[in-house]
């Protein structure tokens, strides 16, 4: 068993012995890039004038947006469970 496990290592190791075949390399590949995720709904409030215009700093405008963030998560959370 040992054995044939340092000889499989070896030719994989050298290069002779590819880990897979191209074929199912290929295959593979073309599942992958053929899927396809179906286009989610933007709920994001639109960027207003004065918003997209901010002079605050980015730290406070981090904080404002994870406030935000934070509300809108305990609202959809509360009415989840009920």
């Amino acid at each position: 068993m040992t054995d044939n496990l340092k000889e499989s290592m070896a030719e994989s190791e050298s290069g002779s012995a590819p880990l897979l075949p191209d074929s199912f390399s290929s295959i593979r590949w073309a599942f992958i890039n053929g899927w396809k995720v179906e286009p989610q709904s933007d709920d994001r409030a639109p960027v207003l004038g004065e918003v997209a215009h901010s002079t605050a700093s980015p730290s406070a405008r981090r904080s404002t947006a994870r406030r935000k963030h934070q509300a809108m998560f305990k609202a959809w959370s509360q009415d989840r469970h009920e």
